[in-house]
């Protein structure tokens, strides 16, 4: 995307960035985002480029109190033209604008039961309810039940550097904040939210937000825990990735270790504590851990390869033996034969 053209989005999503902030290398992932929702959406299904990021000014300022489903679908009516699709139109800008502004996939209608279609389910939005109510109803669903008592410090050691190069995951980038540290266990790929500005921008907006504060606040602290700084493979890793959130820091938070503290996504944050206790996998469990943990399969790794090859060693030993000792036949033979009287004395071996 053309930079001042991304900075028209960005200053629309966020009017309280400033020009030095807008020129940043952190809204690169974004803004590639932006353009490829535009360059995906049909024709003629949603509304122009200068509509949609008309509509998208409109909707920013609408408060967090009022952003209802029948403000937002009003809003839409106003802003975007009547027609003969208009309603199938109006529907489909509005969901674009959602998704751009909060990184969410919507599904607003038209219909009878309008839902908020993120993972792990639909939740529905109602005319009179806020998105900001929907939302906090909607995540509060990541994380069952059985998992609010669960409690533990989380091991400092815990990087996605780690994870990745000692456990076998492999991190899929999503767009999508509900898929955040959702894993797919058959294929051990991770799906991870690539756009912590998004997050920062949101919470640091002197307007009250319409993702709930704790949402963020607990999504920037989940990437803080497995992106530190200061850490030279974690470095390493973003740069191997492309992703350039290393340079935004903590976010004026700290990094927490308590998993208790997470709310809203404690279950997941729990799948990566099971991860990170189990054995190493591929070329780290040859190693032995600095815990020991892997000490029984690191030992019998070991002492089978060791047994393979004294195997190998003795049966080239043996090969090397047999070799030698048919070519001392054969000499033993020759000196034999080699007398003038050999032939008569030993016909069946000097023939």
């Amino acid at each position: 995307m053309e930079k001042n053209r991304a900075r028209g989005w960005l200053k629309a999503i966020w009017p309280h960035l400033n020009q030095d902030e807008l020129r940043s290398d952190n809204y690169d992932r974004f803004t590639q985002f932006i353009a490829g929702q535009l360059a995906a959406s049909t024709p003629r299904r949603v509304g122009s480029e200068p509509e949609v990021l008309s509509l998208l000014r409109e909707l920013r300022k609408v408060e967090p109190d009022s952003f209802t489903r029948t403000n937002a679908y009003t809003t839409t009516q106003n802003v975007l033209p009547a027609g003969s699709n208009s309603q199938m139109l109006h529907a489909k800008t509005l969901e674009l604008v959602l998704r751009i502004i909060f990184t969410l996939d919507f599904s607003t209608g038209p219909s009878d039961n309008p839902q908020v279609s993120i993972n792990p389910g639909p939740t529905a939005w109602e005319d009179e309810t806020t998105l900001s109510e929907t939302l906090a109803e909607h995540f509060s669903k990541l994380s069952s039940p059985s998992f609010d008592m669960k409690t533990g410090r989380i091991d400092p050691r815990m990087t996605m550097a780690h994870l990745h190069s000692h456990k076998g995951l492999t991190v899929c980038w999503t767009s999508n904040l509900a898929e955040h540290l959702a894993i797919n266990w058959k294929s051990r790929v991770i799906s991870m939210y690539e756009h912590k500005i998004c997050l920062w921008n949101h919470l640091s907006s002197p307007s009250p937000p319409i993702i709930p504060r704790e949402i963020l606040e607990e999504a920037i602290d989940t990437l803080n825990l497995l992106f530190p700084l200061n850490d030279a493979p974690t470095k390493s890793f973003l740069k191997q990735s492309e992703r350039s959130f290393y340079g935004l820091g903590y976010c004026k938070r700290e990094r927490c270790y308590e998993l208790d503290k997470f709310r809203i996504w404690r279950e997941r944050m729990a799948d990566l504590i099971d991860v990170m206790n189990e054995e190493p996998r591929g070329v780290q469990q040859l190693a032995l851990s600095k815990d020991g943990k892997n000490l029984l399969s690191f030992a019998t790794f070991w002492v089978a390869s060791t047994v393979a090859v004294l195997t190998i060693i003795s049966i080239a030993f043996g090969t090397v033996q047999t070799v030698y000792s048919v070519k001392q036949y054969n000499l033993a033979i020759a000196l034999a034969c080699a007398g003038p009287e050999a032939r008569a004395a030993l016909p069946e071996y000097c023939a």
